[in-house]
């Protein structure tokens, strides 16, 4: 699977978002840049180490991220 980007997460690993995860974010929010919204996301984690996500919080914060964009 071809990786879309990938998010700093707390122990100093990354995640890796793949091309269909962002397609079907995508999908669920067609109102939202999901593109910039992903920029906007890693940039929010390097500048905020301490508040980064584990493995296991990771796709809660990119949901609710998603979704208080498409307010």
């Amino acid at each position: 699977m071809q990786t879309y980007c990938k998010l700093l997460l707390k122990d100093g690993s990354e995640f890796e978002v793949t091309l269909e995860q962002a397609e079907d974010y995508r999908s669920l929010f067609p109102a939202v840049n999901v593109a910039q919204e992903f920029c906007c996301m890693e940039a929010w984690l390097k500048g905020n180490e301490s508040r980064r996500k584990t493995k296991r919080g990771i796709k809660r914060f990119i949901a609710n991220w998603l979704i208080r964009a498409a307010r």
